[in-house]
């Protein structure tokens, strides 16, 4: 079963890129999985962050950054 939204009532929509609307702190999921990851601090930061890059790009899609995160951050 598709569930449709009806388009005709939407006014705007907006995508807020960069937490201009909506503040966002960046660093702590970060913080959160260095402290839980048996890994070197500063090599495990620099993978996620680069998973984090890919991801935002649309370089990976979703099922790929949560996987690439998961092996980073135990392995």
């Amino acid at each position: 079963m598709e569930n449709k939204i009806n388009l005709d009532n939407i006014e705007a929509i907006i995508f807020d890129l960069g937490g201009v609307i909506i503040g966002v702190e960046m660093e702590s999921p970060y913080q959160t999985l260095l402290k839980i990851s048996p890994r070197n601090e500063q090599e495990l930061l620099s993978e996620l962050k680069q998973i984090a890059y890919e991801y935002e790009i649309g370089k990976i899609e979703d099922i790929t950054f949560l996987s690439a995160i998961k092996k980073k951050s135990t392995n």
